[in-house]
């Protein structure tokens, strides 16, 4: 028996659980992308540009952004700001 799946909202992750099948079904053009492969060792932490097992990185490499010491992407002039700092704790 096959039920309809839930919608998802534009610019939302969507996980599904191991083993799950998935209809896409979109009424106007879309871009989408699909990540498989095994799954991840852990929990991940997600935030803004983000993501990794440890809270801590998040912050960390947010503090890094904010004081603008990451390295620059080849070709790209433009620098976004972030929006705010994360609150994990």
């Amino acid at each position: 028996m096959c039920r309809p799946s839930p919608n998802v909202e534009p610019h939302v992750l969507a996980v599904l659980e191991p083993g799950a099948t998935a209809r896409l079904e979109n009424e106007a053009p879309a871009r989408l992308v699909l990540i498989g492969g095994e799954p991840l060792d852990g929990t991940r932490f997600m935030w803004w540009n983000f993501v990794s097992s440890r809270r801590e990185r998040i912050v960390t490499a947010a503090e890094q952004w904010a004081e603008d010491h990451t390295p620059r992407i080849p070709g790209e002039s433009e620098w976004v700001a972030l929006p705010g700092m994360p609150k994990f704790f």
